[in-house]
C-alpha cells in the first residue's frame, strides 16, 4: 500500500499547526464550482505527499482524523494540521487560478 511505503520512508513527518494557519481565508463553494474538475485535480495533485493523502482521506473518504491517525500511524493533531496545510494550497492555487483567468 502507498501509505505504507510512505511511513516507512518517513516522508508523512509533518510539523505543528502554526499561527499563521489560522488565517486560512477558504474560498467560497461558488467559486470553487466554476474551476474546471481537471484543473481541482491538477491541484490536489500538487500538494505535498502527507497533505494530499491526509486532504483525500478526510475530504474525499470521509475518514475522521481519529480513524487517520490509526491508518497513518500518526497523531490527530498532524492530521488536522496537515488538512489545514493542504486547505491554505488549495487556497492559494484558486486564488491564483483566478487572478490569471480574468
Amino acid at each position: 500500500m502507498a501509505i505504507d511505503r510512505l511511513r516507512k520512508d518517513n516522508k508523512l513527518e509533518v510539523s505543528a499547526l502554526g499561527e499563521e494557519m489560522s488565517n486560512v481565508v477558504i474560498p467560497e463553494i461558488d467559486e470553487v464550482r466554476h474551476i474546471p474538475l481537471p484543473v481541482l485535480q491538477q491541484f490536489i495533485s500538487r500538494l505535498p505527499d502527507s497533505n494530499r493523502i491526509v486532504f483525500n482521506m478526510f475530504c474525499i473518504d470521509g475518514f475522521s482524523h481519529k480513524e487517520i491517525a490509526e491508518i497513518l500511524g500518526i497523531r490527530e493533531k498532524t492530521s488536522s494540521s496537515s488538512l489545514a496545510k493542504a486547505k491554505k494550497m488549495l487556497a492559494n492555487m484558486i486564488k491564483a487560478y483566478y487572478e490569471n483567468n480574468r
